[in-house]
């Protein structure tokens, strides 16, 4: 081999050494999906007590939701550790007796840990946002709904997914990595009460038809939902 070839020969061999090294430094580079994935589906545990479907004038539902910081993703064995951050949830409460969803009824609400406000939306409907009490074991919110209406009811949590918005609420679990904000952040409300068996005996009574149209278990249940009658 002449003098040239070698020359050549070894301009190649530095040149495709270079190429690896770049690739692989680009590659540590790049912004690489978690476990958790684009959407953050967190599984918040609520409890509401008691466990009854029949309710008088008067009696109170309790809503209660404790839980510490390493927080189960949704429907897999995943947790993720969470400081400081906040949960956007919507309590909301609706009667479905007739044909029309109506939250023109009034209720006391007794707060004994954390905060729930009043939320007036579109068309009359109202919600309740709630604020959770953060300490070193986790998150905590209790609180009481004095029923004070006759009819059926559909008691639930939801997630304000609007909240989570860039433009409104930052937090390092909003990312995959540094640069890669995930699409939407999701809470699910796992409430051991909500029964298929509620569901149907109760909730499916309703004769609102854009809820038997729309909310089916799955989202029922999500919701940490439960159907109730106040006599």
């Amino acid at each position: 081999m002449t003098l040239i070839n070698c020359l050549i020969a070894m301009d190649t061999r530095t040149l495709i050494y270079l190429l690896i090294i770049a690739q692989f430094c680009q590659s540590c580079d790049e912004c690489k999906p978690d476990k958790y994935g684009e959407i953050l589906e967190l599984a918040v545990p609520v409890k509401t007590s008691p466990a009854q479907d029949t309710f008088r004038i008067g009696d109170t539902l309790t809503i209660e939701s404790n839980f510490d910081k390493d927080i189960e993703i949704y429907n897999t064995s995943y947790t993720i550790k969470l400081d400081s951050f906040t949960f956007f949830g919507l309590f909301g409460i609706s009667e479905v007796t007739d044909t029309i969803e109506n939250y023109d009824f009034n209720i006391d609400t007794i707060v004994e840990i954390g905060q729930v406000d009043y939320l007036p939306l579109y068309d009359n409907v109202i919600a309740y946002p709630v604020k959770y009490f953060e300490d070193q074991t986790g998150y905590h919110l209790a609180f009481k709904v004095v029923l004070k209406a006759r009819g059926m009811f559909w008691v639930r949590m939801v997630s304000a997914n609007f909240f989570y918005e860039e433009s409104n609420y930052d937090h390092p679990a909003l990312y995959t990595c540094e640069s890669n904000r995930r699409h939407r952040i999701e809470l699910y409300f796992q409430n051991p009460n909500t029964s298929i068996e509620n569901y149907n005996e109760v909730f499916r009574k309703t004769k609102v038809k854009y809820l038997l149209e729309s909310v089916d278990f799955d989202s029922f249940q999500k919701g940490g939902g439960i159907g109730i009658i106040v006599q």
